[in-house]
Order: C-alpha cells, then sequence, then structure tokens
C-alpha cells in the first residue's frame, strides 16, 4: 500500500540579465526557485567532544540526529573509523519535527587514540549520504566524525 502525495509549491521568479559571448548584457530573462527544500538526514556526536581525553575503558557517547518529518528509524556509531558499526539506542522524538536524541555505551580494548563516527537512517530506509558536500548549493553532507583519546 503506499500513498501519492501532490504538493502545491510557491515559485518566486527573479529577473536576471544575461552576458552574452562579447561582454554585453542581453534582455533579462526570469529564473525560477522555491523556498522548498528537502531536508538532508545528518547526525551529530555532542558528547564527548573532539579531542577530548577519557578515562576508562567505558563511556558512553550522545548526540542528536534529524531528516525532517521523515524521522529517524536508526542511528549507527563507529568507534573505529567506520570499519564495523552499531546501533545506538534511540529516545523517542517529542515531535514528528523535533531531532532525535541518542546514546550509546561504549567499550574500547585498550587505551589509545580512537575515531568515532555517526550516521542515522530515515524513516524511509534511506542512509545518510557519507559524501562531504559544502552547504551551498543544496545542504550539507557528510558523517560527523570525533577524535578522543581513551586513557586508564
Amino acid at each position: 500500500n503506499s500513498i501519492t502525495l501532490t504538493m502545491k509549491i510557491p515559485v518566486k521568479r527573479l529577473l536576471v540579465p544575461t552576458p552574452s559571448s562579447d561582454g554585453e548584457q542581453k534582455k533579462p530573462h526570469h529564473i525560477a526557485y522555491t523556498d522548498w527544500a528537502i531536508v538532508k538526514t545528518m547526525s551529530r556526536i555532542d558528547l564527548p567532544g573532539h579531542g577530548t581525553t577519557i578515562p576508562g575503558l567505558h563511556h558512553r557517547v550522545q548526540g542528536l540526529a534529524f531528516a525532517g518529518t521523515r524521522g529517524i528509524r536508526l542511528v549507527e556509531i563507529s568507534i573505529d573509523n567506520g570499519g564495523h558499526w552499531t546501533a545506538a539506542t534511540l529516545e523517542p522524538p517529542s515531535s514528528p519535527y523535533a531531532w532525535n536524541f541518542w546514546s550509546y555505551d561504549c567499550a574500547v580494548p585498550a587505551p589509545g587514540r580512537y575515531t568515532m563516527l555517526v550516521r542515522a537512517t530515515d524513516g524511509t530506509g534511506k542512509v545518510q549520504a557519507s559524501l562531504e558536500q559544502d552547504p551551498a548549493p543544496d545542504g550539507a553532507t557528510g558523517l560527523h566524525e570525533i577524535t578522543v583519546t581513551v586513557s586508564v
């Protein structure tokens, strides 16, 4: 079973001059754009902070994830720079438009430096894009990463 939703999108028009190949301005024309955009799935690690030294082999990692009205189905964390992924515990969101807070009780095998990454899966099953992209023109992508030092 599926439902198809059709939305009317408000379109704004902008008058833009177009330079010609000889450098002179041609007659201005209109281009269309909208205020609507798809919210990209994002997640981040808030605790511990990047560069932190953590005492002990057991600690809690916490953060948030968001995917607009699609919601968050799953958050996964890696403590070995993306080699292996483990599901974090999701707290229920306070509304369909709220961030999802997550936590993960982490146990590392030995003291040392660890690179942690986080990724989220939205409510439709689409995994957060791992390719880094700047915010322009249509929103940043990539996985949040921190490095911590674990001491005993």
